[in-house]
């Protein structure tokens, strides 16, 4: 009987240590091969926390990737810049990569586009930090930490090195294949948004007062937002907030998300620069890609009018 339990011990044993070493080797390999790549998200991610140096930072979700132009704003600004944008994040992952970027390094200015509905409750804003698994390692002590606020036990998944990178095989393949072009992180649209053959004539005056949004903020994504603006301030950072150029009319003026992200921004004295219903951009289709973010030449034009802001806000943080 005792042999029995030493044999099935034995194998258990032999078991484990194989399912260690297949993790240890692969997930190694993985690693090497996930940390080549030169275009791509993760590539674009990593260069935000371990690479760049840039003297002005653009982070935001897509609409921080689509509509921000580098070479735009180190013509008008005459500052080196990076675009930070990563579509499909929020402000958890703004603030993981400005804090690991900020150890390293110290920009001049950086300009947080912010989408109206990302304070809300809603569970994406968690399920989407698996971009951040990859970056465990070389960052645990702030990654685990904004982690961790999705659940406790991701820290003892990430001690798999094949965990950390089991969603990104596609990825990796998908731009060895393909190399994006490198245009400082800029994501740009070439595509111009058809105009509808006939518009609804325009009713902005006589329009219902909008009925108020009733749903929750969340309280992690408030923290996280100001968390970021105290992290600015306490290496003397510029810092803009602005929201990026819509195509339709909307009156969002009185929805509460704007309210609290400009609270914020009064409370810290940070400038809210809101392009909502910009008559630059309003019915403009020839400068959208689709109805929510701009081409090239919109993305180009609204660069330059942020670079005017900054301008006005920041003339002794300018070399031009």
């Amino acid at each position: 009987m005792n042999k029995q339990i030493l044999l099935l011990v034995s194998k258990s044993i032999k078991v484990i240590l194989c399912i260690f070493l297949i993790d240890l080797i692969f997930g190694e390999i993985h690693r090497y091969v996930f940390f080549q790549q030169t275009s791509g998200k993760f590539y674009r991610i990593n260069y935000t926390m371990d690479v760049s140096t840039d003297e002005l930072l653009i982070f935001g979700s897509s609409h921080a990737a689509a509509h921000y132009v580098p070479d735009v704003f180190e013509k008008e600004l005459g500052l080196s810049c990076y675009n930070a944008g990563v579509a499909g994040q929020q402000i958890l992952v703004h603030k993981t990569l400005q804090e690991i970027m900020l150890q390293r390094t110290t920009p001049k200015i950086m300009v947080l586009d912010i989408d109206t509905n990302g304070f809300y409750q809603d569970t994406y804003h968690y399920d989407r930090l698996s971009d951040l698994h990859p970056f465990y390692s070389k960052h645990a002590d702030i990654i685990g930490k904004v982690l961790a606020l999705k659940s406790g036990l991701t820290k003892y998944f990430l001690r798999s090195k094949l965990y950390q990178y089991n969603s990104t095989i596609v990825h990796v393949v998908r731009y060895w294949l393909a190399p994006q072009r490198d245009r400082k992180g800029y994501q740009a649209t070439f595509v111009e948004l058809p105009k509808p053959a006939q518009r609804a004539p325009d009713r902005r005056e006589d329009q219902p007062p909008p009925v108020r949004k009733t749903r929750p903020f969340d309280k992690n994504l408030i923290a996280a937002l100001e968390q970021f603006v105290l992290n600015a301030k306490q290496r003397n950072v510029g810092l803009i907030f602005t929201i990026s150029p819509t195509l339709d009319y909307t009156r969002t003026s009185a929805d509460d998300s704007v309210e609290e992200i400009r609270s914020i921004a009064d409370k810290y004295g940070i400038e809210l620069i809101n392009y909502i219903n910009n008559p630059d951009f309003l019915g403009h289709y020839e400068l959208f890609a689709d109805s929510g973010h701009l081409n090239d030449p919109g993305a180009r034009l609204f660069s330059r009018m942020v670079a005017d802001k900054i301008k006005q806000k920041f003339p002794d943080l300018l070399r031009n």
